[in-house]
C-alpha cells in the first residue's frame, strides 16, 4: 500500500491504543473508575479493539498479493462473505452499545468521543463491507 500503513500496520497500533488505555486506567490507584467515565473509556477501548479485528479481518478477506490475476485461488482462509456478515454484525452491536452510551453519558466531550469513536469503527466497518 503505497503512501499509507498496511491493514496490519494499523491493527497493531489499534491493539497497542486499547492496551495503553487500559494501562492508564490502571494506573489511577485503588478507586474504580465508574460512571460515564469508565463508559467512556470502555466504549473506546472496544471500539479500537473492534477497529483491529475489522482490520484483521480486511487481511483474511483479501486475496493474497503474489497470485496473478486469472489464477485459481481463494480469497482468504474463510472467504468474503462470513467476514463481510461478521463485520456487518459486529458494526450493528457496536451501533447498539453507541446509542446506549450516548443516552447514559451527558458530557459533552464524552458525548463527542462515544460518537467519534462510533463513526471511526462504522466507517471502517463499511469500507471492509464495501471491498468485499
Amino acid at each position: 500500500m503505497p503512501g499509507g500503513l498496511s491493514p496490519l500496520a494499523w491493527a497493531v497500533l489499534l491493539l497497542a491504543g486499547a492496551m495503553a488505555l487500559a494501562g492508564i486506567r490502571r494506573r489511577r490507584g485503588p478507586r474504580r473508575l465508574t460512571g460515564e467515565p469508565a463508559l467512556v473509556s470502555r466504549h473506546a477501548m472496544l471500539g479500537m479493539l473492534l477497529m483491529a479485528a475489522l482490520e484483521f479481518a480486511s487481511i483474511a478477506g483479501s486475496p493474497p498479493a503474489d497470485v496473478p490475476s486469472g489464477a485459481h485461488g481463494h480469497a482468504g482462509a474463510i472467504g468474503p462473505l462470513p467476514i463481510a456478515a461478521i463485520a456487518s454484525l459486529a458494526a450493528v452491536a457496536y451501533g447498539v452499545l453507541t446509542v446506549y452510551a450516548v443516552a447514559r453519558v451527558h458530557d459533552r466531550v464524552g458525548r463527542a468521543q462515544v460518537l467519534a469513536m462510533a463513526a471511526a469503527v462504522l466507517l471502517l466497518a463499511g469500507t471492509l463491507i464495501d471491498r468485499i
